[in-house]
């Protein structure tokens, strides 16, 4: 299978070591001159007198540097590769695509090689690059690669023609064919100023359903267009894959045309928005028009690509990473329960406390006391009026006025409490009697727990 002509790196690429000064610009669309908008759409411009420097493994005498040049006095330049200094060009108009420096004039060695991009401004004139070109080491590892029209992959149909700026066909039903390894591809083509208007034609990845893409030369200013993106293919997967492209015709005798394509196959994964935006798979017809539209570039933190999407081992890590914290989640919330469980068992099982009741005395005594009559082992406590009373109804009297001065539970027992003497039920007094049963005294170490009594009605 043929080799790619050259592989192609991106200003946005980070082999590419930048010096201070430079900035990031986005160029959507932007055609300059002649030319089309840069690649990718991005642009690093500078000027300040800096550098950057790129080590790659390829020819040493088959690189190029590829920039803009934009309208007024153009700043200088240099390049070296491993220190040697490379030919130089000058532009004579504003353009993209411009190839500032570079030869293929000696392959040279192959190996490791550093180039350097020396830039000196002159005056408020600014220097843009937009990628490298070099022929790489048959053991490189993967990088955007370039096939230009003259490659043998390409399997034309029989009236395809070839012309300075590429391949072109003006019969309508002519087909082309590549295979390729990569995730996508980009068709770069040209208007060649025979004729002005529209033409169609499709494209289809692995036998999928065709995208139809036009071409439109109306809206261009110029009859001679170089360097026009066709269609940006939608990502796929990383692996071999067959295009088929079917011109469609013209009845403005517009041709279709090949200049190049690039396909992306690189490592640090670029990822580009299709041209036409429907996706391959799609409903057939879908179009597109491709037309040369001119601006400037414009400073921007955005770099117009998108970012690849995640791998399946990312995917598959996050979802192991959830899991795994809803099962902890899940132990820690059975542990708490587990643990109010124990809590509310040791409760229920632990022994009971001493009872412990403080009297509080009656602050007005009266002479008059009520009592009642009382079976079994009480005795009855009457209204007394005798001068000295005897102990036991002292004491009677006493147990008494303590159960009249308990604090009332309710509100209809504090009524109760406030109510006058005579309105009130007479108090039962239980008086316990000993049994005469003996408990066996507990030795000194032994803890003495006091059980609150229980009583019953007689």
């Amino acid at each position: 299978m043929e080799a790619a002509d050259f592989v192609i790196v991106d200003d946005t690429d980070p082999a590419i070591k930048y010096g201070s000064g430079w900035a990031l610009f986005d160029n959507e669309g932007a055609s300059l001159g002649h030319t089309g908008g840069a690649l990718y759409n991005t642009l690093h411009g500078t000027t300040s007198q800096t550098k950057f420097t790129f080590t790659y493994n390829g020819a040493l005498g088959s690189l190029f540097v590829v920039g803009t040049i934009r309208t007024g006095s153009p700043a200088s330049w240099n390049c070296t590769v491993d220190n040697k200094p490379i030919p130089t060009f000058q532009p004579k108009e504003a353009a993209n695509h411009f190839k500032m420096c570079g030869t293929t004039a000696s392959p040279g060695m192959t190996g490791d090689h550093t180039l350097q991009f020396n830039v000196n401004p002159l005056g408020e004139s600014a220097a843009f690059f937009d990628y490298v070109l070099y022929t790489p080491a048959p053991t490189s590892g993967p990088q955007d690669q370039v096939f230009n029209s003259s490659n043998a992959r390409f399997q034309y149909s029989q009236h395809w023609v070839s012309t300075l700026l590429g391949q072109v066909t003006p019969t309508a039903g002519e087909k082309l064919e590549f295979d390729f390894n990569g995730y996508s591809l980009t068709w770069f083509g040209f208007f060649d100023g025979i004729a002005v208007g529209q033409a169609s034609a499709t494209y289809s990845l692995d036998g999928l359903d065709p995208i139809t893409f036009i071409i439109d030369t109306k809206s261009s200013e110029l009859s001679e267009m170089t360097d026009q993106v066709f269609f940006q293919t939608p990502t796929f997967d990383l692996a071999d894959h067959h295009l088929e492209v079917v011109f469609q015709g013209s009845s403005d005798g517009i041709p279709l045309s090949l200049n190049r394509i690039v396909v992306q196959n690189d490592t640090f994964g670029i990822r580009l928005t299709p041209t036409p935006s429907n996706t391959i798979g799609s409903r057939p017809g879908a179009t597109s028009a491709t037309s040369g539209n001119h601006g400037e570039p414009t400073h921007s933190v955005s770099n117009g690509v998108q970012k690849p999407p995640p791998k399946p081992g990312i995917i598959v890590g996050s979802i192991i990473g959830v899991v795994a914290v809803l099962v902890c989640i899940a132990i820690l919330t059975r542990r708490r329960l587990l643990r109010r469980i124990n809590d509310s068992s040791q409760a229920r099982n632990e022994r009971p406390e001493p009872f412990h009741h403080l009297p509080v005395a009656e602050s007005n005594r009266s002479t008059e006391k009520h009592f009642q009559d009382v079976g079994g082992n009480s005795m009855a406590v009457g209204q007394c009026s005798i001068p000295r009373p005897s102990k036991t109804r002292r004491w009677a009297e006493t147990t008494a006025s303590i159960f009249r001065t308990s604090p009332p539970s309710s509100a209809n027992e504090t009524e109760t409490a406030l109510a006058p003497p005579s309105h009130r039920r007479p108090p039962r007094l239980l008086m316990h009697q000993d049994s005469g049963a003996r408990v066996p005294q507990p030795d000194d170490e032994s803890e003495i727990i006091e059980v609150p009594p229980t009583y019953e009605e007689r």
